[in-house]
């Protein structure tokens, strides 16, 4: 085990096409960028009874949104 670590100041930025793990690429392009694209996935689990509250919020939230800043561009899933 005689790898040499190297240290590398970056920032992680969510990235949906991003699915592969860090590589030797990757570590170059973030010591000249500081950015390292990483995917966004989370699992949750919380109570039967919290998930009307959740959806309520999240409708509030998009409803907003739209608001604001008219209807979403591209397909909403």
């Amino acid at each position: 085990m005689n790898e040499e670590k190297k240290a590398v100041n970056f920032t992680i930025v969510p990235d949906e096409d991003h699915t592969t793990p860090i590589g030797e690429r990757e570590i170059q392009e973030a010591q000249s960028t500081h950015l390292v694209r990483a995917p966004v996935r989370a699992r949750m689990v919380v109570p039967v009874q919290m998930i009307p509250g959740l959806i309520a919020a999240l409708q509030e939230n998009f409803r907003l949104y739209q608001e604001s800043f008219g209807p979403p561009k591209g397909p909403t899933h």
